[in-house]
This record gives C-alpha cells, structure tokens and sequence, in this order.
C-alpha cells in the first residue's frame, strides 16, 4: 500500500473523540474530523495541524444530519 492512511472521526471535536483524533493524526495518519460543533472542531483541528501533523474540518448543519456527512474528499486538507 503507498500512500498516507486516512481516518475519519465523527464525533471527534470533543472528548474521547478528540483523543482518537489527536492520537490518529500522531500515529501518521491524515484525520478529517466530523462533529456537530463547529467551534470545538476548529479548536482540535488547530491542534492536531500545530503538531505538523495532517488534518482537515468537516462541519456538520441540520441538513447534513439528515441526510449523511459531507464528504471529506471534497473539502480541502490542512497542510502539514
């Protein structure tokens, strides 16, 4: 396999969501984290690209709780 691994964590802004990420993005892999709270997902986000490590934000509105996440292929990557 080439390539960098990606994982997604829904939920993961807060909590033991925000652990995994943290800890994901450490053991190499690119993290998109999902949750509903925009603000807390900035902040763990921010952290996890502070690191150098990949990451990218994928917010979640009413609409997008009906109907699935966005997809995060489609959202841009924070830089390493």
């Amino acid at each position: 396999m080439t390539g960098q691994r990606t994982a997604i964590v829904t939920g993961g802004a807060r909590g033991i969501g925000a652990a995994i990420s943290k800890r994901l993005a450490s053991d190499g892999y690119a993290v998109a984290v999902i949750d509903l709270r925009a603000e807390d997902t900035s902040i763990t986000v921010d952290a996890i690209v502070d690191t150098g490590c990949r990451c990218r934000e994928c917010g979640c509105s009413h609409r997008c709780r009906t109907r699935g996440s966005h997809d995060p292929r489609q959202q841009r990557w924070h830089p390493a």
